[in-house]
C-alpha cells in the first residue's frame, strides 16, 4: 500500500479532540458482538453500524492518518459491500491525500 498520510496543522486541543473521537468510534465498532451464543448454542451475527466506520475514518483523515482511514473503509466494506457512501468517502480520502 502506498503512503497516503499527510502532515496537518492542528492545535493540541483539536488533535486531542479528533483522537478522542477515533477512540470512541473504534470502541463502538469493536464493542459489537460478532457472535453471541444463546442457550441453544445458536450464533447470532451482529453488524457494526456503517456510520461508525465513516466517523472513525473521517476523524483519522482529519489527523492526516489517511492510510488508517482507508483501511477503516475497507474493513467496513466487508459488512457493506454495496455501500455508495463508503465508496464515496473512500474516493474523497484518496483525492485529498
Amino acid at each position: 500500500m502506498s503512503n497516503y498520510n499527510k502532515v496537518v496543522e492542528l492545535t493540541e486541543e483539536e488533535k486531542l479532540g479528533y483522537e478522542a473521537e477515533v477512540q470512541k468510534y473504534n470502541d463502538l465498532i469493536n464493542g459489537v458482538a460478532m457472535e453471541t451464543e444463546t442457550g441453544e448454542n445458536i450464533a447470532i451475527q451482529a453488524v457494526p453500524d456503517q456510520t461508525r466506520f465513516l466517523y472513525k475514518s473521517f476523524n483519522l483523515s482529519m489527523l492526516g492518518r489517511n492510510n488508517e482511514a482507508i483501511k477503516t473503509i475497507m474493513d467496513a466494506q466487508i459488512y457493506y459491500p454495496d455501500s455508495l457512501s463508503l465508496m464515496d468517502f473512500l474516493a474523497r480520502t484518496y483525492e485529498q491525500a
